[in-house]
């Protein structure tokens, strides 16, 4: 680590030093991770939703944004909106919102012929792991973190098992994983600086991106907003709390309004979703083999039904171990964590993320940046350990990694 630190300490005096370590990092830490992709000739296209759903859909934006900018060329300034060729004839917008249109990465799909959709697949994908990478980065930094553990820290937020299988499975699902560090960065604007352009510009491109993980970054944009509150030093009073609470509301609103020439017509319809408050029946809690599961499943990624995909870092144990050691200096991560393991651990709580249409933990993707977080806050402590801390987290680590393979043989 203190090698790691003088190597950054040099590259930090340099201009964009910072961004040159991350891109070299991530591109190595890609190289790394995808070596088998690109050793056998493979594409990060599963067979199933990303296949069937996500490559279609990326082939046919492609090509509707090239002969839309076709035609603007020769002077023909009107965009399709009605497609006879989807179903039985269907409204483009509000067919293909859910997987790309509207939101701006999708729009480097127009560089890729439509027989090379795989491609664009692959570049979208690893444009929005690096950016997700950067927005944390640009967060955590802004909280005071070193940027070395804020470094570390975004490479266990984008690299988790979540985030890396989710993504490549459905691309859509890192829409959240892009904006949530970069609306929290908007909330902070506005606390410390009173300047709500990040926070509005961040609300209205999510909205625009993708209307259903719109609902669950706003769930956690909320709490955040009422954790980051509390928290703070100055004085407080019920008062002040609403009044705050009104502002961040009427900003929301504004962004809402940019957005509402894609989101209304989406929403007309998603409204009208079978799906939608069908009074799904959820169990009290989940059963046996999830709770059995659950430590496993947090560097593991399980593929059993009913357990919940983390697949986190190692380090991430670590820091989570040393931020419940060290809870007393860092109350708020330590609610934080305790807060997003009972939303992880509770049913309903995966039924209100989901939209009230069924239970699925497709929010994972806050838990992992929360791990990158603790990481990265707690990075200096780390450097400090005593004997009796380094005990601790080592027995911990050795259960975390013991785990896996124990709940393996007990599901055989």
């Amino acid at each position: 680590m203190k090698m790691f630190d003088r190597i950054y300490d040099k590259l930090k005096n340099m201009k964009y030093g910072y961004y040159i370590a991350y891109t070299v990092l991530f591109a190595i830490t890609a190289l790394i991770s995808f070596r088998f992709f690109i050793f056998y000739g493979k594409s990060l296209i599963i067979n199933g939703d990303a296949l069937s759903q996500n490559y279609v859909s990326i082939s046919y934006y492609g090509a509707l944004l090239r002969d839309i900018f076709k035609g603007v060329l020769n002077g023909n300034f009107s965009i399709p909106m009605w497609d006879v060729n989807l179903g039985l004839g269907e409204d483009i917008l509000t067919t293909l919102h859910y997987y790309g249109i509207g939101e701006p990465l999708m729009l480097l799909s127009a560089l890729f012929p439509q027989s090379k959709g795989e491609l664009a697949f692959t570049f979208i994908f690893i444009c929005r792991l690096y950016l997700s990478g950067l927005f944390f980065y640009f967060f955590s930094f802004y909280k005071n973190n070193s940027r070395t553990g804020t470094l570390i820290g975004s490479f266990i937020y984008i690299f988790s098992g979540y985030v890396m299988l989710q993504v490549s499975k459905h691309l859509m699902i890192g829409v959240p994983v892009v904006f949530l560090p970069l609306i929290l960065i908007g909330v902070e604007k506005i606390f410390k600086e009173k300047k709500p352009l990040i926070f509005v510009l961040s609300v209205a491109f999510a909205a625009m991106s993708n209307i259903y993980y719109l609902y669950s970054l706003i769930i956690f944009t909320v709490i955040y907003f009422v954790f980051r509150y509390f928290s703070d030093s100055r004085e407080k009073s019920i008062g002040d709390f609403i009044l705050l609470a009104i502002k961040f509301m009427l900003l929301g609103a504004l962004a809402l309004m940019i957005s509402a020439v894609v989101i209304l017509p989406v929403f007309r319809v998603m409204t009208s979703d079978a799906r939608v408050g069908k009074g799904y029946i959820y169990d009290l809690l989940y059963p046996v083999r999830y709770y059995l599961n659950f430590i496993a499943s947090y560097t593991n990624m399980q593929r059993q039904d009913r357990v919940i995909e983390m697949g986190f870092s190692v380090l991430s144990v670590i820091g989570a171990v040393l931020l419940c050691i060290k809870r007393k200096n860092n109350r708020f991560l330590f609610r934080a964590f305790i807060l997003i393991n009972i939303f992880a651990l509770i049913p309903f709580c995966a039924y209100v993320f989901h939209g009230f249409s069924g239970i699925a933990n497709r929010w994972v993707w806050a838990y992992a940046m929360l791990s990158g977080f603790i990481f990265a806050s707690i990075y200096p402590e780390l450097l400090q350990l005593g004997k009796k801390e380094k005990l601790i987290i080592t027995a911990a680590g050795g259960v975390f990694l013991a785990c896996p393979l124990l709940f393996s043989i007990y599901d055989t």
